[in-house]
């Protein structure tokens, strides 16, 4: 009994782990053509940024112009409150010029995150139809095509704390 419990166990880890060893194939979207490129603004809705460690948690979801931020792992009710819309827009036409596509090709500047030098961040960006998400990056040193929309975001969350 106690060697098809083990034998049943090792399996199903196995698995689990070959299906988590590609950690953004869940996320790699269907690239946009041509036409839909000039739509892509509208297209965006949600942009999620979360930086987590064992100590640390923060994450700011962003659905046009309003905005919820948490620094609690148990997002029971998440408070969402109204920003400029300028915001909103330098946000989606800095995605756009970057390409939502791309930015799981980005490599972070640093590696900190991988032994708690850091807090490691995310960022995802929802579309129509499509998950886009980032590499793994340090917080605050986001890759390098990514941080004025990372300095944008940090933009949006102090506009809602102030609220």
């Amino acid at each position: 009994m106690k060697v098809f419990l083990l034998i049943t166990t090792s399996l199903v880890l196995f698995l689990n782990c070959k299906n988590n060893s590609t950690p953004t194939a869940k996320y790699d979207a269907i690239p946009l053509n041509k036409n839909e490129m000039s739509d892509a603004q509208s297209l965006i809705d949600t942009v999620i940024y979360e930086a987590t460690t064992r100590g640390y948690f923060e994450k700011i979801i962003i659905v046009e112009n309003k905005a919820s931020y948490t620094n609690q792992r148990n997002e029971a009710e998440a408070q969402y409150h109204n920003f400029d819309n300028n915001l909103w827009v330098s946000l989606v036409e800095e995605i756009d010029s970057v390409g939502a596509s791309k930015i799981s090709n980005f490599e972070a500047p640093s590696k900190d995150h991988q032994f708690d030098g850091a807090a490691m961040a995310n960022l995802e960006i929802h579309s129509k139809d499509s998950i886009y998400r980032t590499q793994t990056f340090d917080k605050g040193n986001p890759p390098k095509e990514l941080n004025s929309i990372y300095k944008t975001i940090q933009t949006i969350k102090e506009s809602i704390l102030k609220q």
